[in-house]
């Protein structure tokens, strides 16, 4: 009996984990609709498979162009709504809260979606919820810089692409002294900010630089087409594990100090491509 008494209750938590799951799946699915809408409201871009029902019953929203789901639990894990989109998407105000209900999301891909906002993006910290988000591609859109102190505290990040977009060459961009202090994203191993013309490296202080914890696993730093100048160098000795540095055609001119190269202990890769410095020269104390 007591054996019995089990079986009935593994069946219990069973059905009670399907239904679960189930509406899980139907939240998600609503969802996505709801972005459609968005999108298409914002701005007539649409989302041209994502129609929700067609003769034979529900589409399974897994099957739909830019949607990736797990094979074990059919949750949405990637979103790329660049491969899910035509026609003119000319200015969407982001909402992050349409993100939300994804809440196995690993990957998601924004890129040349021409979100607005300027400054500020409504929300954007809202994805810090999103425990699961590894990579976020943002590149090409018109996002201002200062967005980083937003997205900073997305701390599950590994990969975060920023490249930027044509409209922002005519600008030298500045972090003002009030920009919040990130608490560090201390999972980053990919950063691409590259096209802004950048001046100022606080705009990686934004980011976590300098702090306890902040970019300590970044690997791979891309910052090309910008305007650093030799200064930089000295201020990436916080990032220990890079191995990647991508400061070609940027404001890099006269002399760099050797030592500040030495100690970027496991730098393996590193392109100047583009910038007029002169030589490498030792005036401190350089480690062997």
């Amino acid at each position: 009996m007591k054996d019995m008494g089990n079986i009935k209750l593994w069946l219990w938590v069973f059905f009670l984990m399907i239904i679960v799951a189930n509406g899980c799946l139907d939240e998600e699915r609503s969802a996505l609709l709801e972005l459609q809408a968005d999108m298409m409201s914002s701005n007539g871009g649409t989302l041209y498979v994502w129609a929700g029902y067609n003769e034979s019953g529900f589409v399974d929203y897994c099957s739909w162009p830019g949607v990736k789901c797990s094979l074990a639990t059919g949750r949405v894990i990637k979103l790329d709504l660049i491969q899910a989109t035509y026609g003119s998407m000319d200015g969407w105000n982001f909402n992050a809260s349409l993100f939300l209900p994804f809440k196995s999301l690993q990957v998601l891909h924004l890129s040349a979606y021409s979100i607005t906002g300027g400054t500020k993006i409504e929300g954007i910290d809202k994805l810090s919820h999103l425990t699961n988000l590894k990579v976020l591609d943002l590149q090409y859109n018109l996002v201002h810089p200062n967005v980083l102190s937003s997205l900073c505290w997305i701390s599950s990040l590994e990969v975060l692409k920023l490249s930027g977009f044509t409209w922002w060459k005519n600008y030298n961009v500045h972090i003002g002294e009030g920009s919040a202090k990130c608490p560090g994203l201390s999972n980053l191993r990919v950063l691409l900010l590259e096209g802004y013309r950048i001046n100022d490296i606080s705009i990686l202080s934004a980011l976590g630089l300098g702090t306890h914890i902040g970019l300590k696993k970044l690997e791979k730093l891309y910052l090309s087409d910008n305007s650093f100048n030799s200064s930089i160098f000295s201020s990436l000795k916080d990032l220990p594990s890079l191995t990647h540095l991508d400061l070609s055609y940027n404001e890099i001119d006269g002399k760099i100090e050797m030592s500040d190269i030495v100690a970027l202990s496991n730098l393996k890769f590193m392109n100047l491509q583009g910038n007029k410095f002169e030589s490498f020269v030792t005036t401190k104390d350089t480690p062997m």
